[in-house]
């Protein structure tokens, strides 16, 4: 008989981790009795003391069918269970609580600054009692999460099974070592099986996306995935662009983060920086004028005319697609489509990607900047991954040209969706 195992996790929500929750659902149906328990994003992120006491109230309520579980899963990414750091740490402890047997799968690693000691020691030697002070009382705010998570993480560890579960060696090591968590397990995300891949790429085609159809069939693309924000480096992508041949085009699979739509912001600030790199709408008269530049020129009405029709050299806005914000199941298509799986992510400390993953479960030819997060994933899949270096578009360009993008590598043999089930059944002895 299998045990009945409950995953916490947001589910009916455009997010990484319900998108994650999705895929691997399936997967460990074959060794568990499975229900998931969705966590309401507008209940649980709505600001106010009402909304905090009726997120509590949902937690409790889950807590509830935790309860008849014989062991948990909680896909934890820490804002999902709230917007404050005390409402964070006070949801999961309940959640842990409430399970017989937990484990934890952290989608972000967080990181502690280092208290500042010769700074406090100066300040007691100067008898700035108060600036010493208070700066014990900044340090535990502004690492709240990291110490109370963590602390309550080594407490419970005593009282019932608890296990963690972490995307990369490194952070693997730092729990056993530096936080004396008991039990750790490691291994990158994982999304498809080989059967759903080979699916996928069965039925991709260039028309289930509006924005493909049309395009001459000559023409490569180079595809970026995910929400669209700064650290993700879209701006990178367009500026290599530039130093391609015309029959390369990007497209950018994905839209603004839910998070990040403000009222009376009429363009995300993110969008509106990388419509400037594109260069849509602009001649030879603009760019004159943006360059505070002038010339002298000697031609007739007629011709003087045409040159408003004349693009300038860097205008890309024939060659850059939005495909929108995507589900679940396009997604792996989007990344069949592309010739080339591009991820110009900025290091912002990271711990795994969803893209990423799914990009080497398709064989993809994929090149991404050389993050920490990258270097570590590629550990897992040697030689499925060409770095550059973060930020160096000329260097990106160039590597696009170099890569064979009609390449596909086969489905990984080590770390996929079988072996992640692994993970999960010796974490709950299944």
């Amino acid at each position: 008989m299998k045990k009945k195992l409950g995953i916490v996790s947001t589910y009916d929500e455009l997010c990484g981790i319900a998108g994650y929750t999705k895929h691997i659902e399936p997967v460990l149906k074959e060794a568990f009795d499975v229900e998931v328990f969705d966590l309401n994003q507008f209940i649980l992120r709505t600001p106010g003391r009402l909304a905090r006491k009726l997120g509590d109230v949902e937690i409790e309520r889950i807590c509830e069918g935790l309860k008849q579980c014989d062991c948990v899963n909680i896909q934890l990414e820490h804002g999902t269970l709230g917007i404050g750091h005390k409402d964070i740490v006070r949801r999961l402890e309940m959640l842990v609580r409430a399970s017989k047997s937990v484990s934890i799968t952290f989608h972000t690693i967080l990181k502690s600054d280092p208290f500042d000691f010769d700074g406090f020691f100066k300040k007691l030697g100067g008898l700035r009692i108060g600036a010493a002070l208070g700066q014990i009382s900044s340090y535990r705010k502004n690492n709240y999460l990291f110490l109370q998570i963590n602390s309550m993480i080594r407490r419970e560890q005593k009282r019932r099974e608890l296990s963690v579960i972490v995307h990369t060696r490194r952070d693997a090591n730092v729990y056993r070592t530096f936080q004396k968590f008991d039990r750790v397990f490691h291994h990158p995300l994982s999304f498809l099986t080989e059967s759903q891949r080979d699916e996928v790429l069965k039925g991709a085609k260039r028309d289930l996306f509006p924005v493909l159809r049309g395009l001459d069939p000559t023409v490569k693309i180079v595809g970026v995935f995910g929400f669209v924000g700064e650290y993700k480096g879209v701006d990178v992508a367009i500026q290599a662009l530039s130093h391609l041949p015309s029959n390369y085009h990007l497209v950018i699979f994905g839209g603004v983060h839910p998070n990040s739509i403000k009222p009376g912001v009429p363009i995300d600030p993110y969008v509106s920086k990388i419509l400037s790199l594109i260069s849509p709408n602009r001649n030879v008269f603009t760019s004159l004028l943006e360059d505070g530049g002038s010339v002298n020129v000697n031609l007739s009405g007629a011709d003087l005319a045409g040159l408003q029709d004349v693009p300038i050299r860097n205008n890309l806005s024939e060659r850059v697609h939005f495909a929108g914000a995507l589900s679940d199941a396009d997604f792996a298509t989007a990344i069949a489509l592309s010739d080339v799986a591009l991820l110009p992510y900025r290091e912002v400390g990271q711990a795994s990607s969803g893209p990423m993953s799914i990009a080497n479960e398709m064989g993809s030819t994929i090149l991404a900047s050389r993050t920490k997060a990258f270097m570590q994933f590629e550990k897992y899949h040697s030689g499925r991954v060409t770095f550059f270096e973060q930020g160096n578009y000329l260097q990106l360009a160039k590597l696009v040209l170099a890569v064979d993008g009609t390449a596909r590598l086969p489905y990984p043999e080590r770390f996929n969706a079988e072996t992640n089930l692994q993970v999960y059944c010796e974490a709950h002895g299944a």
